[in-house]
């Protein structure tokens, strides 16, 4: 009767491990339950407790709005108070700052160049001005970290970020946008000061574990 037991317990397990890997939903090292953002070229990974709303539009966008708490973000992929979003947009180069400034028509800013950067980082610092922007609607806008080239699972990459009062609350926005291949990725975090923290720490795995198909 025990050897049933142990075996009907083992049956159990793998039936569950195998539902969560159907789901998506997988867990660390550490136990931490995540699940899987894909994209058409690349892969990552998420609190399993976050809302993932994937939206492919004419032209060939790609867009994912991430959101903590099952929270919807707004068109400008700014969640409500108290939680955290990150919107992910994948497509052609021309399209997606093409798409920028039919958008957002807020803060920009002129590339700039860094000594010593490499031809694709400047390309990226160059990609950056072009499709970065803040909302409208922001006040008070004030760049909080400078632009900085980076990587992204070996891509170039630059990053920038601002702060702003939108809709009443002050709102901090980060932005990282890369070049692979023929594609743009734009990603950007957006929450209030309170929950930087824990909102960089998810961009961060994010960026960690991005994979390119």
């Amino acid at each position: 009767m025990l050897g049933r037991r142990t075996a009907l317990a083992a049956t159990l397990t793998v039936l569950a491990v195998a539902a969560l890997l159907a789901s998506g939903v997988t867990s660390t090292s550490g136990g931490q339950r995540e699940q899987t953002v894909a994209g058409g070229s690349f892969r990552s990974t998420i609190d399993a407790r976050w809302k993932i709303v994937a939206h492919t539009a004419a032209g060939g966008f790609e867009t994912f709005a991430l959101s903590s708490g099952g929270a919807r973000v707004d068109a400008e992929g700014i969640p409500p108070a108290g939680a955290i979003g990150i919107t992910i947009t994948e497509s052609d180069a021309s399209g997606l700052t093409q798409r920028a400034g039919a958008g957002r028509e807020g803060h920009t800013r002129d590339a700039i160049a860094l000594p010593g950067s490499s031809a694709s980082a400047q390309r990226a610092l160059e990609l950056l001005s072009r499709v970065v922007r803040t909302p409208a609607g922001a006040v008070g806008v004030e760049a909080s970290e400078l632009p900085r080239v980076s990587t992204l699972a070996g891509a170039s990459a630059a990053e920038e970020a601002y702060e702003y009062v939108y809709s009443g609350r002050g709102n901090v926005q980060v932005d990282v946008v890369a070049h692979h291949g023929a594609k743009v990725y734009f990603i950007e975090l957006d929450t209030e000061l309170a929950q930087l923290a824990t909102g960089e720490s998810v961009l961060a795995r994010l960026l960690r574990n991005w994979r390119w198909k």
